[in-house]
């Protein structure tokens, strides 16, 4: 073990997690993780932790945090927004295109609710008949909303507030034991930033 991490065990020493914390220290110190350059988040030290067979008895987190309150490493967020926005269906980042990213989603969303719909509307309140529960009644049911009023309910309110519903309704249909969701549409959220972490 490298003199440096000393401080660790005077300082952490009572935590059961202490162990943890000198050997995260070392494979940061012989990996050269050093500066913000070098810098990692943590599910790559996660990944450097596995590729060294090392392994942790409690969570890596632990470890993290308590090694930031000593402090041998720091965290920080990179430069820019603390979230990044992410399409669930594209599975990437879609900085400056949240907005269209909503409007796609959503009017799959409502395909869906049009086409699950029944052919005819006499049929809506046969439902309690054993039918089975529609796309439709899954949201409205969610949002507590008319059923006729889903489409209504999906297209207002500002940016934020339709992402919120988007995103509420597509939880609902996921959650529902009735209906299923399909693949061209899904969830656009803000997800934080990962801190990267470099010894000091």
């Amino acid at each position: 073990m490298s003199h440096e991490f000393s401080i660790i065990r005077e300082e952490n020493g009572d935590q059961p997690s202490v162990d943890d914390q000198v050997t995260v220290a070392q494979a940061l110190y012989d990996e050269g993780v050093l500066s913000e350059e070098e810098a990692l988040k943590e599910d790559e030290i996660a990944e450097l932790l596995e590729e060294r067979g090392d392994e942790l008895e409690y969570k890596l987190r632990t470890s993290l945090d308590n090694l930031r309150d000593i402090p041998v490493i720091v965290g920080y967020f990179p430069p820019g927004s603390r979230y990044v926005p992410i399409s669930e269906r594209r599975d990437e980042i879609v900085f400056g295109e949240v907005e269209e990213t909503v409007r796609i989603d959503r009017e799959a969303l409502l395909d869906h609710v049009h086409d699950d719909d029944p052919d005819d509307e006499e049929e809506l309140p046969l439902t309690a008949d054993g039918r089975g529960i529609t796309v439709r009644e899954v949201i409205a049911d969610d949002a507590d909303i008319d059923p006729e009023k889903v489409k209504h309910y999906l297209r207002n309110g500002s940016r934020d507030t339709q992402r919120e519903r988007l995103n509420d309704a597509i939880d609902a249909i996921v959650d529902s034991d009735e209906v299923t969701k399909r693949d061209d549409y899904g969830k656009v959220v803000f997800r934080h930033k990962a801190y990267r972490y470099h010894l000091i």
